[in-house]
């Protein structure tokens, strides 16, 4: 758990060119960058690290600066990654165009994705709906804001976890 670490891009850089230079050593199944002010420019390091591991499970990148065009690189990642099952993107600043554009390309290329948090983005309503839609044809949970999830189990490691998201929107 490196959140709130404030890495600077570099930082996170340095980071994924550490884990890519020995991918059959790295058995990395967890990984929380949440809270850290990720940005753009760093997405190529993690795309690149994300399109060759085979054990991450599970990442956390909420609370960062990812914008546009940073959620359609990163679902190139996650359509190459088949071992990635929970992603954590609350409280960035996804539009509808780059939410529509990362839940097309999940959708069209199957990613392997079981659960997907986009909690307190820039998404519309309406589009949150479509989002969902179009998720929901791959199997993806999609947890957000304006629906209760009270029931949301994910497996790590043989044993269940019971996620609660206790955000109710009125």
């Amino acid at each position: 758990d490196i959140s709130r670490a404030q890495l600077a891009n570099s930082a996170v850089e340095s980071l994924f060119a550490a884990l890519r230079a020995q991918p059959d050593r790295c058995c990395l199944k967890v990984l929380n960058l949440a809270a850290n002010s990720i940005t753009s420019e760093a997405i190529g390091a993690l795309v690149h690290f994300l399109s060759i591991n085979k054990t991450l499970l599970s990442l956390d990148l909420s609370q960062n600066d990812l914008i546009g065009d940073s959620f359609t690189a990163l679902s190139t990642a996650f359509v190459a990654n088949r071992t990635l099952r929970y992603l954590n993107l609350d409280r960035n600043y996804m539009d509808d165009r780059s939410a529509m554009e990362f839940a097309t390309r999940l959708a069209h290329d199957a990613a392997a994705l079981s659960f997907l948090s986009v909690d307190l983005n820039r998404l519309t309503p309406d589009c949150l709906v479509r989002f969902q839609t179009v998720l929901s044809e791959t199997g993806t949970s999609v947890i957000s804001g304006s629906q209760i999830q009270t029931d949301l189990f994910w497996r790590y490691r043989g044993r269940a976890v019971h996620m609660v998201n206790p955000v109710m929107n009125a």
